[in-house]
């Protein structure tokens, strides 16, 4: 989704802590998951608040970079969900595999 910037550059993110298991180039030929595999929950709300520098601009780039959440998000809370789907030809005829990249939180629900 060029248009929107989802395809990862081809440089290779430096390992910390808020990168998953698999870099999204990895993930994005990847066409099973097992049930250990990481998905990421990335906290991106510093990209998305109203007092926000101008020069502060949120890129899929910037995914390794961001503190990774320990937490699912809640019911109210605006994500961006990464994911891939993929059709396979099978004995009854054409299957469907859905699969989850990781979870961008931009907004967090307030009462």
């Amino acid at each position: 989704l060029p248009f929107i910037q989802a395809t990862p550059t081809k440089r290779a993110p430096k390992k910390n802590p808020s990168t998953p298991s698999h870099s999204l180039l990895e993930m994005r030929d990847k066409t099973t998951w097992s049930a250990n595999d990481d998905i990421a929950i990335w906290d991106a709300t510093q990209y998305f608040k109203k007092s926000k520098a101008p020069s502060k601009q949120f890129t899929f780039d910037l995914l390794p970079t961001l503190p990774r959440m320990t937490a699912d998000p809640t019911f109210g809370d605006i994500v961006i969900v990464l994911y891939s789907a993929s059709s396979y030809n099978c004995d009854n005829g054409l299957g469907l595999s859905l699969n989850l990249y990781g979870v961008v939180l931009v907004s967090r629900y307030q009462k």
